[in-house]
């Protein structure tokens, strides 16, 4: 032990200093020095906190009052209530989750945390998104400085007769699919896969039928590629197609004096190799007819439910899609061209007769149209999925997916 007398003095003076502060209890004798974690960037050997390991995935999701943890949100749902839509929206309901999120994090900036963090999954394997409202008080919407927290509900709906349902927690812009985490809305929710790999291994050879405009995917049969199905379910054209659309809104405008409205509601599967969610991206989909003219979405509002949704694997969803095209262009396809530029993907989807340019729907198929709107064909202000024309058997049969899961819905 060194002697105090043959020290530098100012060196004398901080051990009698520090040795007092550890006398009072200020310094703790053998205190550990600050670490990553205390900083906002975790230390090397430090363990993952007990919530950073529960809810990783749909078939084990946190249980109602248990904390999961990930991309800095700490989430725990609380309550859990189902009501009818308000107004009445047909097969859907409200679902009403009330949940405790706080920061986990030590960073000084703060994170959102709303409904656009939030969405529903069941085994209907869609990601329904959460609504801005309106909901019981307080809604959850709001920042949260480091180790913040709040209380509050959210607004979701969902198909009647789906089970397992989940809340999905999505991190900042949600498309980090490590930082997702799962919660159970209702006891013993899991969510196991919808269908099975293919015997032929993943990225089974899609069908090469619908490659080229000349040779379409013909009338009622399901169009293929490696990521999707397709079933076009309707074609409405002509004076039919505007009244829809003006049902959906007053403000779509009618068509230019050369032009005329189509709408097509097209049932859209997800089928591909990765988990998910992908999205359903309706700006992806166009029309092409005799004149070789690409004919892209308008900007028009479509019938309700609109096409556009993110899908698990599994998962089907039920839109229109709305165009303006020339009077005289005839023999239309419908084309699915992603934007990512992957021509192997590219589907034509031959459109169901009659033609809009030279007859109209008869009186079953506008109907029949009509029952895909909301009640008076009033348009929905918030997102509610669509139910799929067909069934996923026909669609894992045609595209060599499959076989479907006994326990999948």
């Amino acid at each position: 032990m060194h002697d105090l007398r043959t020290m530098p003095r100012r060196l004398r003076g901080w051990l009698v200093a520090a040795a007092a502060l550890v006398a009072i209890g200020v310094l703790p004798l053998g205190a550990p020095s600050p670490t990553g974690a205390q900083n906002g960037t975790p230390s090397a050997d430090a363990s993952p906190v007990a919530g950073e390991t529960i809810g990783l995935t749909r078939a084990a999701p946190a249980a109602i009052g248990q904390e999961t943890i990930g991309g800095g949100y700490g989430v725990t749902v609380l309550e859990v209530r189902t009501e009818p839509s308000e107004p009445p929206i047909e097969n859907a309901e409200l679902v009403l989750v009330r949940v405790r999120a706080r920061n986990t994090t030590d960073n000084d900036a703060p994170i959102q945390i709303g409904p656009g963090n939030f969405g529903m999954t069941s085994t209907g394997y869609r990601l329904d998104p959460a609504q801005p409202g309106p909901g019981p008080a307080p809604m959850l919407d709001g920042q949260l400085f480091a180790n913040g927290e709040t209380e509050g509900w959210l607004v979701l709906f969902g198909l009647k007769g789906e089970t397992d349902r989940e809340l999905v927690v999505l991190p900042g812009a949600g498309t980090d699919s490590a930082l997702v985490r799962y919660l159970a809305l209702e006891d013993g929710a899991s969510i196991g896969p919808a269908f099975e790999a293919s015997a032929a291994g993943p990225n089974a050879t899609p069908s090469a039928v619908g490659l080229t405009q000349n040779a379409p995917v013909p009338v009622d049969q399901v169009g293929c590629n490696a990521n999707f199905g397709f079933s076009v379910d309707q074609l409405i054209g002509g004076e039919e197609a505007t009244a829809l659309l003006k049902g959906a809104t007053k403000f779509n405008p009618d068509p230019l004096p050369a032009n005329r409205h189509a709408v097509v509601l097209l049932s859209v599967f997800y089928i591909g190799d990765d988990e998910g969610p992908v999205t359903v991206d309706p700006t992806d989909f166009s029309l092409i007819g005799n004149g070789n003219i690409r004919y892209v979405q308008a900007a028009l509002v479509p019938p309700a439910p609109a096409l556009g949704y993110r899908l698990y694997r599994g998962g089907a969803v039920g839109g229109w899609l709305a165009f303006e095209i020339q009077i005289n262009d005839t023999d239309l396809s419908l084309v699915y061209d992603p934007a990512d530029g992957n021509e192997a993907e590219v589907r034509y989807l031959a459109l169901p007769i009659p033609d809009p340019a030279t007859t109209t729907p008869g009186a079953a198929e506008t109907e029949t149209a009509a029952e895909n709107l909301t009640p008076a064909g009033t348009p929905v202000a918030v997102s509610v999925p669509g139910a799929p024309g067909i069934a996923l058997d026909l669609v894992l049969s045609a595209c060599g997916r499959g076989p479907r899961v006994t326990s999948a819905p």
